[in-house]
């Protein structure tokens, strides 16, 4: 699974930064700060610690839609009529 972030428009409750759509390993998706990070050496969370998880389908990605949504259904192919 690819690890995505992408920017929204929305700003973060907590200190007004931008927020980002998260999507984990798992595929699960959250909105979280962008400011938001990990310290690896002391194993600690750092910046903003504003996390929304996200139910599936409750936000699509506008990066993954294509914009396929609007789109009218296709029509099946007319059957091709022989005199």
């Amino acid at each position: 699974m690819i690890l995505s972030t992408e920017e929204l428009d929305e700003v973060c409750p907590n200190c007004g930064a931008k927020l980002v759509l998260y999507t984990t390993a798992n595929g699960k998706k959250m909105k979280k700060c962008s400011t938001s990070g990990w310290d690896k050496e002391k194993k600690v969370a750092t910046g903003c610690t504003y996390v929304q998880w996200l139910r599936p389908g409750e936000y699509a990605s506008q990066t993954q839609s294509g914009g396929e949504e609007f789109l009218p259904p296709e029509e099946p192919p007319l059957p091709d009529k022989e005199a």
